[in-house]
């Protein structure tokens, strides 16, 4: 739900062509894992491994 809540907000998507960081695999697990730069949080510890990859899964899609 949070992040739904950053992209009514206008944070930049994790899965687009335009990215900061990049849009491969290991990129945006990354991102969910550790989160960026104070604007996305860090679910690493509140997802566990498997959480995380299946959301990174689904989001690289």
């Amino acid at each position: 739900m949070w992040c739904m809540r950053l992209l009514y907000l206008g944070a930049p998507r994790l899965n687009d062509d335009i990215s900061l960081y990049g849009n491969d695999v290991d990129t945006i697990k990354e991102s969910i894992a550790n989160g960026r730069s104070g604007q996305m949080p860090a679910f690493n510890g509140i997802l566990d491994e498997g959480q995380i990859k299946l959301l990174t899964a689904w989001l690289s899609q």
